[in-house]
């Protein structure tokens, strides 16, 4: 079955208790950045288990080009290490929200959550309480194009954040969600209430759009070397 982009899942996951005690360790280089992608660029940072890290930049600074090339469908060498220990870790991420394909239906990609390498007893489960806390309403019969740009973000996180993956990507998942969303997400984050052991989400603002969000990094883009 062909994957929908907008759950992108790969890598192997590890043992929790070998994930839980340690960061996560991730060199960038050859990083197409920018809004023109001619800027060929190099970072590293560390993602800690204990609570989300944020990315955050002016619009056309990268974001999206980093977040897309650690999902693995970017133009760029990324590298994973745990404790100076290569891995290649299970990836789940909502990225590009204005990218859906409107003729896509809904249902099968949520069936995919049951099917996916990594997936749990808990995985679905775990939809459809996300789903009743962003009170996402039934869009299984659906096509893409139907739904609001709100509904379509907060069906991508619902996704996202279900998936019992290694590290957890989130491309300004704020953006067209109501108020009430954005107070899910951020408490979803502090509570790690995801399924994955580390996240990183990016931001075009400083940490205002994510006050009351616990942040154990800001401004990974600083460490970008050109």
């Amino acid at each position: 079955m062909a994957r929908h982009p907008r759950v992108l899942v790969r890598g192997v996951q590890l043992q929790a208790r070998q994930l839980l005690r340690s960061d996560l360790s991730v060199e960038v280089s050859h990083l197409r950045a920018g809004s023109s992608g001619d800027r060929d660029r190099s970072c590293d940072f560390t993602l800690s288990p204990a609570a989300a890290s944020v990315l955050v930049g002016p619009n056309g600074t990268g974001k999206t080009s980093l977040m897309r090339t650690l999902a693995g469908i970017g133009h760029g060498t990324v590298r994973f290490s745990i404790d100076h220990r290569s891995l290649d870790p299970s990836v789940a991420a909502a990225l590009d929200f204005l990218g859906f394909d409107p003729s896509y239906r809904v249902g099968p990609a949520i069936s995919e959550l049951e099917t996916a390498a990594d997936a749990t007893a808990e995985t679905l489960l775990r939809f459809e309480a996300l789903s009743n806390r962003f009170m996402l309403p039934d869009v299984a019969g659906r096509r893409i194009g139907e739904l609001s740009l709100g509904t379509r973000q907060k069906l991508r996180l619902c996704l996202a954040l279900s998936q019992p993956a290694t590290l957890l990507l989130l491309d300004e998942p704020l953006r067209a969600l109501d108020q009430a969303a954005c107070a899910v997400l951020i408490d979803l984050l502090n509570q790690r209430a995801y399924g994955s052991t580390y996240a990183l989400v990016s931001s075009h603002q400083d940490t205002g759009d994510l006050l009351g969000l616990r942040i154990d990094a800001v401004s990974l883009m600083a460490s970008a070397r050109d």
